[in-house]
């Protein structure tokens, strides 16, 4: 007899919900939270972020100076500080980048893709990038941090829990980790039909022969699991769930939500302003993202 999986971050027991592909998707029964039972072997999951982001560029660098500028001053971090930044994961070095333009301090970049540490190192000229699994750069460096910020990277990791506990061993005194994923409760992804949320209906529809009727359904009552798509995203987080794994491991944890039009929090989201557009926008941040939460959940977590 099979016995359902724990939770890894309120701890509790999780049930079956539906099959996507290959892959078996469980629910957290306390918290809610969505993951993928068994999780897909490391070695597969390496082989798909080789050249992930391939639109690298450095002239969208003035423009994101901009986006970083406004995302620095979200957190009230202090220029001309001395402060250290670690950047684990989050697009090809533009937020180290800027955080050194701007003078807050050095800033230190880590990211699997051997393609995004070429580009932050030859193009945009940051000096601290290691092309390393995060989990290993207590190995490589002993630095610590004041400010560490990890972008959408948590819901593909088969352990997300313990790869947070190891990176806030990096964390200064009074400094903090911030970590932005999908929001796994939130509904705001109902108007923006022309991204993900069909692929996604259709391949839970398809991979357990339900009706649309039924699949609609589990979209209404919160089991679709917004930011779950395996074999990238493995990962549904609630924001229950990250708070109460904050509470079990003494961290303190301050959570909120943004929309996708949240600029700072969706740098990689440009849209054309039409009619279509502001529309979209409208039912999205104005009639669902209130409900529960916009699209992006941002923790930010400091020791105790």
């Amino acid at each position: 007899m099979d016995i359902n999986p724990s939770c890894l971050f309120c701890g509790e027991s999780a049930r079956y919900v539906y099959d996507m592909d290959e892959y078996q998707v469980y629910q957290c029964v306390s918290c809610g939270t969505g993951f993928v039972h068994p999780m897909p072997a490391g070695s597969a999951l390496s082989k798909l972020y080789d050249g992930f982001l391939p639109d690298l560029n450095v002239k969208k660098m003035p423009g994101m100076l901009n986006i970083a500028s406004r995302l620095f001053q979200q957190f009230d971090l202090e220029k001309g500080h001395h402060l250290k930044m670690l950047d684990i994961g989050s697009g090809g070095g533009y937020f180290c980048k800027a955080f050194e333009e701007l003078n807050y301090g050095l800033a230190t970049y880590v990211d699997l893709d051997p393609q995004s540490c070429r580009f932050a190192q030859k193009k945009l000229g940051l000096e601290r990038v290691y092309n390393v699994d995060a989990m290993r750069i207590h190995e490589i460096t002993k630095e610590t941090y004041d400010f560490m910020y990890c972008r959408h990277l948590i819901e593909h990791m088969p352990d997300p829990t313990g790869f947070l506990l190891r990176i806030i061993e990096s964390l200064n005194t009074g400094g903090i980790f911030v970590v932005q994923f999908p929001n796994g409760d939130s509904l705001e992804y109902f108007a923006y039909t022309h991204l993900n949320i069909v692929h996604r209906f259709n391949k839970i529809r398809k991979s357990n022969n339900f009706s649309a009727l039924k699949t609609f359904r589990l979209m209404l009552f919160g089991k679709m699991l917004h930011g779950m798509d395996p074999p990238r995203h493995l990962w549904a987080v609630s924001r229950k769930g990250i708070v109460q794994w904050s509470k079990r491991n003494n961290i303190s944890c301050k959570t909120d939500t943004r929309h996708l039009g949240d600029l700072p929090f969706s740098p990689g989201y440009f849209r054309k302003m039409g009619l279509k557009e502001r529309t979209r926008d409208f039912i999205g941040q104005k009639l669902l993202a209130p409900i529960r939460g916009g699209t992006h959940l941002v923790a930010t977590l400091r020791n105790r």
